[in-house]
């Protein structure tokens, strides 16, 4: 039977790991948010483009 000091520690490790894999998720979203409005500017450009040509 685990004691509560081993419980304690399990928990304490998993909340680090969970913490440490939100930061990474959250980086990866921040970078996902980053590339669409970069494309949201390009498209903005092309359309600017494409109507003064008309």
């Amino acid at each position: 039977m685990a004691t509560f000091k081993q419980m304690s520690a399990d928990y304490e490790a998993e909340q680090r790991e969970l913490k440490d894999r939100a930061a990474a998720l959250q980086g990866e979203l921040d970078k996902a948010q980053e590339a669409t409005v970069n494309a949201e500017k390009f498209m903005s450009v092309v359309r600017k483009y494409l109507l003064s040509k008309n």
